[in-house]
């Protein structure tokens, strides 16, 4: 018989002659081997894992042998399941799936420590292959995965507030701890924390972001729908004399045929609230000239009545709107102010005329129905002059139309709080975008900076300084081309903003523009919702090192 000492210090047998080669490989199948380097190799067939395995493991460790990597057994299977769990756990699957088998291990007598590292080793592997022969495919999946985590895990908490800074604290904190989790679990073992460091602070400024981001992604949109509704109007909207021209015909309804006389008491109830105004306001001949001029014209009517033959017809209502609003744009409060209140009681006596203060003319209530429609239609037209005379006047400015567009708007409609309230909210928003400027605009502005032209000195400043910045660039063409591209910039913010005061126009001629809601800061929106439960989850695992 052939005896040989095992690893274990036992004595083995084998039959006289058997060759040494079956010797050997019978030991290597039942007991492993040790290299030179001391380095132990597990039994053909012993997987780790198994109770076998560690019993040999255990063996070979008190015979003084190095035990083998468990990595170096690690398989590259992969599937989409792999990082839409990594992002479900946040970060964590290789963990829990090492410490879940580590656990079965265990129970079954085998090592938990070793076999938590292999599946841990395993599932890092695994997911590194997928994202690598996957990479949009895997994002989707961990974002996928992250998304009912994120909203279990705190998630219902984000957002909180009635205000929009209040929601931006609670996304805020909520990103902090969902990000600090996310970083730490992405991370290798020996850069956890700089994970939870990173990941917690980025999820905290996203998570902070997010309302902002979402309220100024939906005023974007807002802006960016009623847009498109005012160029439409724009392309089919009537001139300031095609409006004008539509009253006079509304005015000739109202008439039917023959003059539209108005009760001589309705008139007086008119003139007595007026008077009751003036009065409060002091008005007096020396610094109220034009008021008290437009007093006189509200009397003379008055008068005329009084004396028999006369009556108060539609010219004249006509007429003493025109005087108003003639004398509402002056330049002097108090006698805006008087014009302004004329205009507004005016407007509300023919809105609230009722048959009994309408003598003659066809039925009185499509009478005055007609009558206030003109009157409306009239006070379209003259918001339309409004704009049309700040596009004349500024056009010819000594800064250029760009500029003196925008000023003059200012000057003669924003600044004037009686006038600004005339205009509704569409075509308020409209004139802002003129004298904002949009995004477009004011890029094109920016790049015009840069080039000759116009009437002032700053144009000369701005292409010199062109001229020095593309020298800079580009050499002898950049130094053509600065100021060459500056005044193209030029050119196309003047058309820009010529657009938008046309926009404007069209918007003021337009009856029953549509308007649509402005966005509410303190309510969240669809958008915001829709990044707080989709991005936030992952922000830590994207951003923290793997």
């Amino acid at each position: 018989m052939i005896t040989v000492q095992l690893p274990n210090g036992d004595l083995a047998q084998f039959p006289d002659g058997m060759p040494t080669e079956e010797i050997e490989a019978v030991l290597q199948r039942q007991f492993g081997s040790v290299d030179a380097s001391g380095q132990a190799a597990p039994p053909d067939g012993l997987q780790p894992g198994t109770r076998e395995y560690a019993d040999w493991a255990a063996q070979q460790a008190r015979a003084g042998a190095t035990l083998p990597e468990v990595g170096r057994h690690q398989t590259t299977e992969s599937s989409i399941l792999d990082p839409f769990v990594q992002g479900a756990t946040f970060g964590w699957g290789d963990e829990l799936r090492g410490a879940v088998q580590g656990g079965i291990a265990a129970a079954q007598g085998g090592d938990f420590g070793s076999v938590y590292d292999q599946v841990v080793d395993e599932s890092r592997n695994a997911l590194d292959r997928e994202r690598r022969v996957n990479p949009v495919g895997s994002v989707a999946a961990e974002i996928a995965g992250a998304i009912p985590t994120g909203i279990a895990a705190g998630g219902q908490l984000a957002g909180r507030g009635a205000s929009l800074g209040a929601r931006a604290l609670s996304t805020g904190a909520v990103g902090l701890g969902q990000g600090a989790a996310y970083g730490a679990g992405a991370s290798g073992d020996d850069q956890r924390g700089q994970g939870a460091l990173v990941g917690g602070l980025t999820g905290g400024a996203v998570g902070a972001a997010v309302p902002l981001a979402g309220n100024a992604i939906s005023n974007m949109i807002q802006k960016s729908q009623q847009g498109r509704i005012l160029d439409a109007a724009a392309k089919v909207a009537p001139t300031a004399d095609d409006l004008r021209s539509a009253a006079s015909n509304l005015f000739e309804q109202a008439t039917g045929g023959t003059p539209l006389a108005i009760n001589d008491n309705a008139y007086m109830r008119l003139l007595g609230d007026v008077q009751q105004f003036g009065q409060k306001l002091r008005i007096n001949p020396n610094l109220d000239q034009k008021s008290i001029g437009l007093w006189e014209m509200m009397r003379s009517i008055a008068d005329d009545v009084a004396q028999g033959g006369v009556v108060i017809d539609m010219k004249d209502m006509h007429l003493l709107r025109q005087a108003a609003q003639r004398v509402a744009m002056s330049s002097e409060g108090r006698d805006a102010a008087f014009a302004n209140t004329v205009i507004n009681k005016l407007d509300d006596f023919v809105q609230t005329l009722k048959p009994a203060d309408i003598l003659g003319g066809a039925d009185p209530s499509q009478a005055a129905k007609a009558l206030y429609s003109g009157i409306s239609t009239w006070s379209r037209a003259n918001k339309v002059g409004l704009i049309e005379e700040a596009i004349r006047i500024g056009q010819s400015q000594a800064a250029g139309p760009e500029k003196g567009i925008r000023n003059t708007l200012r000057r003669m409609i924003f600044n004037k709080p009686d006038i600004w309230r005339r205009f509704n909210a569409a075509e308020q928003q409209a004139i802002r975008e003129v004298i904002d400027g949009t995004p477009g605009s004011n890029l094109m502005k920016l790049i015009g900076t840069f080039g000759f032209g116009g009437n002032t000195a700053t144009n000369g400043i701005g292409g010199a300084a062109g001229m020095a910045l593309g020298q800079m660039a580009a050499g002898p063409v950049g130094m053509v081309a600065g100021p060459v591209l500056g005044s193209i910039g030029r050119n196309a913010s003047e058309r820009m903003t010529e657009g938008l005061a046309q926009r404007a126009m069209g918007a003021a001629a337009t009856e029953g523009l549509k308007v649509l809601p402005r966005v509410n800061p303190n309510q969240a929106t669809p958008i915001e919702v829709l990044l707080r439960k989709a991005a936030l989850p992952n922000v830590g695992g994207l951003v923290s090192p793997r």
